[in-house]
């Protein structure tokens, strides 16, 4: 096999029925309603004994459940090159196109898994003698097709200069709805604080976490992104909020300014 070869990272998948996956190439992006490919290298373990659907699937691993943004089942090579003609020993490229559907909450980091389904359904599969249960071979970020709208106009506070906060909605449900817009490509991975504070200035509960439930981190935003945020924040009527962006290994702040002026402790007060 060719050294050039995408291996994946933690060695190949052995699927039930001899099929090896040593590698994937995944898009640097897929776009929601537009076809993007993703590349597998298979080998045949063993003769094949039948045909094989290559089962790709593009999913959101919320707490609740996942989400599934799109899926391909196919023959390997577009369909072209069925497993039962397989040579044993040899390397197939495969060629596998998802588009990507749903309502997203901004750019979102979603996970690719690949399965393989025989004439029963889904074979097993494992990697190094272990039974796993989700192949999982790589991560990949799926934007909206259009950036989503914000409600109502107006920027409350520039976080770091790259990025900023454009509303705050309170749902009766108890949670806050952040909308933010990215200035500029961020790179850098900042971790979002969220501290609820009582009328002495006492923390009495925090909420820290990279936004959109995590699979929005900063550091996919481009220019113009603009990302809605769902935060669940208790609250008496004497609390206030608190919230900023810290880097996680070094705890260092981004820099707060509301209408130009720096906001102490790198916090904006939000309530």
């Amino acid at each position: 096999m060719a050294a050039e070869l995408p291996w994946l990272e933690g060695g190949a998948y052995e699927y039930d029925g001899g099929l090896i996956l040593h590698g994937a190439r995944l898009p640097e992006a897929m776009v929601v309603g537009e076809e993007a490919e993703i590349e597998l290298y298979w080998e045949a373990g063993e003769e094949m004994g039948g045909d094989y659907v290559v089962s790709t699937r593009v999913i959101v691993p919320y707490e609740a459940g996942w989400e599934k943004l799109g899926e391909a089942n196919s023959f390997p090579g577009l369909g072209l090159n069925p497993t039962k003609g397989w040579e044993v020993g040899a390397v197939y490229r495969d060629e596998v196109v998802v588009v990507a559907e749903g309502a997203l909450a901004g750019p979102t980091l979603a996970n690719v898994l690949v399965g393989v389904l025989g004439e029963e359904g889904e074979v097993g599969v494992e990697r190094e003698g272990e039974v796993v249960g989700v192949p999982w071979v790589g991560a990949v970020v799926v934007r909206p097709r259009e950036v989503l709208e914000v409600p109502g106009e107006g920027v409350l506070a520039e976080f770091g200069g790259w990025g900023v906060l454009r509303g705050a909605e309170w749902l009766e449900t108890g949670e806050v709805v952040l909308w933010w817009e990215s200035w500029q490509e961020v790179a850098a991975d900042w971790v979002l604080f969220m501290h609820v504070v009582d009328s002495n200035g006492e923390i009495v509960a925090q909420r820290d976490g990279r936004p959109n439930h995590g699979f929005s981190p900063t550091w996919i935003w481009e220019e113009g992104d603009v990302i809605k945020d769902v935060r669940h924040v208790p609250l008496e009527a004497d609390w206030s909020v608190l919230i900023g962006f810290y880097r996680p290994e070094s705890g260092e702040r981004a820099p707060v300014q509301v209408g130009g002026e720096v906001q102490a402790n790198g916090a904006y007060r939000l309530r």
